[in-house]
């Protein structure tokens, strides 16, 4: 991902004087925009004043929102204000210190109706990865002539520059009154003594009905990230984020003009970057997904995403989700997460099999109890009995991860054979695990009641092989069927 000046950003990151509308009333103040962290405002004057005879600071409250006009022109719409007044430089006067958790600046923007978009643009950090297409399909570039060698006449040395693009550079799906379009734009500065092109990875979604910035957010934005994440197997964040609005304006030929916006706020790092040639990964680090062969048209995955991740969140994506976006996260740590992670997926999956045979437990445990306790057995017997005959049916996590396992194509099997032939599945083994399965749970109970560790680099395939399982299963949860073998 390279840092350049295309796209060209509509505000750029930093601190500017600014003028604050509130109730009526303008006030100075300035504006901080950041990259990566939450807006901030200064406003100078009492913007509630408070007639008593003795003030108490901070004095606190929450707007829903915060408008105003930087110098520049540009008016900024503050979203979910905490406001603390302190005492000003003035006398009389208050110095009012404001954090939004997100700003919206552009010209025009405070006329946009109801603060609802139509469109949002953005780049995501990894795209050339996700995207996987060159825009670029062929060239032509004159080569240097030989020294003295005859240039007139001869055809092939003509001096010329051509370019063709990929016709498969873009990608457009329309779905359900959305319109999501993952593509490159480009710009082609040229004097008379440089030609260059620049192109851009960057994804638009149009919405038939506009939609506020947070419903754009939490249904398209946070799963998209999240979903792109996954796919390059890299965690990746926002490199910017642009909101839009088709407005009537008798003044332009089409009857409508474009107001735009540029989003600030916690985790957009406003770097907007050109698109360059991804570094081949091979190996459990390859990218899983990209454009060209996805299971499933996009908006698909990404409303499937949301609906898996959203706020009653799937249990084994909330777990599995913790391994994707920890990085860092110890070995230990990420397989006793895997191991709980599948083991939550049978549970869901199987919730109304486990239910039905814990009822059946329950009746039989019923039955054998009464049976037992009409034959007369003394009390402490009965006590032991009832003590030790389970109120649930056993279940064993080797059950559970045998079917989810066998599921996955049959690319895991070396795997499976080498962690089983290694020195963890070797001790596993001498302690009486039968299976890799069976491996697994006396793994999982070495390393979450503490009773023996085992070197990082050791359990790092274990991981890798748990991580597959999920991998598989999480593609199938989006598509909705068993996907291929990858």
């Amino acid at each position: 991902m390279a840092e350049t000046d295309f796209p060209k950003m509509l505000v750029q990151p930093g601190e500017y004087p600014a003028e604050w509308y509130y109730d009526g009333q303008v006030f100075a103040g300035e504006c901080d925009l950041r990259p990566l962290r939450p807006a901030l405002a200064v406003v100078h004057g009492s913007m509630k004043p408070d007639g008593s005879a003795v003030r108490h600071y901070p004095r606190t409250w929450s707007e829903s929102y915060l408008t105003g006009r930087l110098r520049s022109g540009h008016d900024v719409e503050l979203a979910d204000c905490h406001v603390s007044a302190w005492p000003g430089a003035l006398t009389d006067g208050e110095q009012n210190q404001v954090g939004a958790r997100w700003a919206i600046v552009g010209v025009g923007t405070r006329s946009i109706p109801d603060r609802r978009y139509d469109r949002i643009r953005l780049q995501l950090s990894g795209l050339d990865e996700f995207f996987l297409t060159s825009p670029v399909g062929s060239y032509v570039w004159p080569r240097q002539p030989i020294e003295g060698e005859q240039r007139e006449g001869t055809e092939t040395l003509k001096e010329r520059i051509a370019g063709q693009l990929n016709p498969d550079r873009n990608r457009e799906w329309i779905q359900e009154g959305i319109t999501l379009r993952c593509g490159y734009e480009h710009t082609m500065p040229m004097s008379g003594y440089q030609i260059a092109a620049t192109f851009a990875p960057i994804i638009s979604i149009d919405s038939d009905s506009p939609l506020d910035l947070d419903t754009w957010i939490s249904h398209w934005v946070q799963p998209l990230l999240r979903l792109v994440t996954f796919a390059t197997r890299t965690r990746q964040d926002v490199a910017w984020m642009t909101v839009h609005r088709r407005v009537p304006d008798d003044h332009h030929p089409l009857g409508e003009a474009t107001i735009s916006g540029q989003v600030f706020g916690g985790g957009i790092s406003q770097v907007p970057f050109s698109a360059q040639r991804p570094e081949p990964r091979q190996g459990p680090d390859r990218p899983l997904l990209s454009l060209p062969d996805l299971p499933a048209p996009l908006p698909q995955l990404v409303r499937r995403w949301f609906e898996l991740d959203g706020a009653d969140s799937h249990p084994f994506v909330e777990l599995f989700r913790l391994v994707l976006f920890t990085p860092d996260l110890p070995e230990r740590a990420r397989c006793l997460y895997l191991t709980q992670a599948l083991e939550a997926l049978h549970a869901t999956e199987h919730a109304e099999e486990d239910a039905d045979r814990e009822r059946l437990h329950v009746e039989r445990r019923s039955e054998v109890l009464q049976s037992l306790g009409s034959i007369g057995l003394d009390q402490a017997t009965m006590k032991f009995i009832k003590k030790n005959l389970t109120p649930r049916p056993l279940a064993s996590l080797e059950s559970r991860l045998k079917p989810l396992i066998d599921d996955v194509d049959a690319g895991l099997e070396d795997m499976i054979s080498d962690l089983e032939r290694g020195g963890i599945g070797q001790r596993l083994a001498e302690k009486g695990a039968t299976s890799f399965p069976d491996m697994v749970r006396l793994l999982r109970n070495h390393l979450s009641h503490g009773s023996q560790n085992y070197p990082a680099h050791e359990l790092k395939a274990w991981s890798e092989a748990l991580a597959r399982v999920a991998e598989h299963h999480l593609i199938r949860l989006l598509v909705g069927e068993s996907p291929g073998p990858r």
